[in-house]
């Protein structure tokens, strides 16, 4: 006899778009999945998170790094200096207060994401994007493009960004000028 696998349903009371609270409610990485009414958006996935970085102040849309404290990875800040690109974990859906807990989306569309501007940091549809690498990007994605030298050789810096966690997929072109745009978050 074959037997089934049982799945448990939790309630939340709060909105992912909650601002902090200073109370854990549930355990670190505690996993949420809603339906969205809009068929274009399908299933979101939230993780429980804790901004736990005073440097760099999150956002709405910002990503959110794993990794500041050996302890546990569902500790997150936006400053990429503390942590490689790597370490992304999620995207903050509010302006999380320092040392507050909350939500952060794993997976699914997000209309918001922050992005690098200026020369050459347009995404084209499709495009895969990580998380930038430097201080002035904390918390920006960016198209990850190898660099055009007219060889089939990419650099060592090239390889290293190749392989970097991939945060998201651009779901529309987005300007170098804009500051946001529309992806769909991978990184459950």
């Amino acid at each position: 006899m074959a037997g089934r696998m049982g799945h448990n349903v939790a309630s939340f009371g709060e909105e992912v778009t909650t601002t902090g609270d200073a109370t854990q409610r549930y355990p670190l990485g505690t996993q949420r999945m809603e339906e969205s009414s809009t068929v274009a958006r399908g299933c979101e996935t939230y993780r429980y998170i804790y901004q736990n970085e005073a440097t760099v102040a999150a956002a709405s849309g910002g990503i959110a790094y794993g990794g500041q404290t050996l302890g546990n990875p569902w500790e997150v800040g936006m400053d990429v200096s503390d942590v490689k690109g790597a370490f992304a974990v999620a995207v903050y859906q509010s302006i999380l207060a320092d040392t507050k807990y909350g939500w952060g989306k794993t997976r699914g569309y997000e209309a918001s994401l922050k992005k690098r501007t200026g020369t050459d940091r347009n995404w084209i549809k499709g495009d895969f994007l990580v998380s930038a690498d430097a201080a002035s990007g904390d918390g920006m994605a960016e198209a990850w493009v190898s660099a055009s030298t007219g060889e089939s050789k990419v650099s060592g810096d090239e390889v290293h960004r190749a392989l970097e966690r991939i945060v998201a997929w651009a779901a529309s072109t987005a300007l170098s000028t804009t500051k946001v745009g529309k992806a769909y978050v991978q990184l459950e």
